[in-house]
């Protein structure tokens, strides 16, 4: 079995990281996400949950270790099977990572 090196290891470390964020938090995949856990879009936080919510589903996706693991798994099965393509399209989500991560740890 292979195992990716530091520097390809943080690459796809990052952008796991990133796939997660992009899946779980960031507002381009609100509607989706919504559409997914059956809450509607007009919902605003402090009404009543409707009925049919997929509170379950709902903690998966915004948990880092469980939504988190599973895509960490699927890019690393993906360098194993090609890790010249995955590791190269790792690169740009990796670096808007890092531009993320600095941003919330500079404190602005």
């Amino acid at each position: 079995m292979k195992i990716p090196g530091w520097w390809e290891f943080a690459i796809l470390a990052l952008a796991a990281f990133r796939i997660w964020r992009l899946a779980s938090e960031d507002e381009i995949f609100q509607i989706p996400r919504r559409k997914i856990v059956r809450l509607p879009n007009k919902w605003q936080e402090g009404e009543t949950i409707p009925d049919g919510y997929r509170i379950e589903l709902a903690k998966f996706i915004s948990c880092p270790y469980c939504l988190g693991f599973h895509i960490s798994v699927v890019i690393w099965l993906l360098w194993l099977w090609q890790p010249e393509w995955t590791t190269g399209l790792s690169v740009p989500l990796a670096i808007s990572a890092a531009v993320g991560l600095t941003e919330y740890f500079s404190g602005d």
